[in-house]
């Protein structure tokens, strides 16, 4: 027959598997019985929140590893409860997770932009690869938003070359110095790849801007002599 003793708080007699085990309790088990001291520590985080974030932070800051372990280790065994959870949150809290999320990005604009900077460093390959796979495969979705981007925002976008010429123009000459080589022979590829396409373009500009190709052509004329 096992062995049992009686819960100090519910009076019941129990087998002692159903204690926890204690060092100093009689059989080596708590006097409360699991159940009971479930229900009383539960009342008291919830009479205690402060002293719990206290603890919860200092024993965070003492075993970082332990923590970031027992995350890794609980996202990955509760990984579409959490994507459902998290879903579920986002759409009910839309609108004061954008307040807040907007207000941290202004009071820590250099933070994250140090923190994307560093990350990018570190991952630079990586990076720089997955973009490039990106682009190729949305490369007409990305050129028709850009051409309708341009067209919508045609005043907009001559008012910030306009504003920002000196320095763009400085930025173009540094890039252009440090990437001479693989400018020239993108260039060329280009070119080769896109002979027909941009002969077509040069002449259908020409066509609708002939007049004021010749003037310019004249006005040149005139300050050479």
């Amino acid at each position: 027959m096992n062995e049992t003793r009686t819960c100090t708080k519910c009076k019941e007699i129990k087998e002692l598997e159903n204690f926890s085990k204690s060092k100093t309790g009689k059989f080596g088990r708590r006097s409360a019985c699991r159940s009971c001291a479930s229900i009383a520590q539960r009342k008291w985080q919830k009479a205690n929140p402060e002293k719990i974030k206290v603890y919860n932070k200092k024993y965070g800051e003492e075993n970082p590893e332990y923590y970031k372990d027992y995350a890794k280790g609980y996202y990955q065994e509760n990984k579409p409860k959490i994507a459902a959870y998290q879903k579920e949150y986002n759409v009910k809290n839309k609108e004061r997770l954008r307040v807040r999320d907007k207000a941290y990005r202004t009071k820590n604009k250099k933070k994250i932009a140090d923190r994307a900077r560093k990350y990018y460093v570190n991952n630079k390959e990586r990076l720089d690869a997955q973009r490039k796979k990106w682009r190729e495969e949305h490369k007409e979705e990305r050129a028709a938003y850009f051409k309708k981007y341009a067209i919508e925002n045609k005043d907009k976008i001559a008012a910030y070359n306009a504003a920002h010429k000196e320095e763009m123009t400085a930025r173009g000459k540094i890039y252009y110095k440090a990437n001479r080589a693989k400018i020239l022979d993108y260039s060329e590829t280009y070119y080769i790849e896109h002979k027909k396409k941009i002969a077509a373009r040069k002449k259908a500009y020409y066509a609708k801007n002939q007049a004021r190709i010749a003037a310019q052509q004249r006005e040149y004329r005139v300050g050479q002599t």
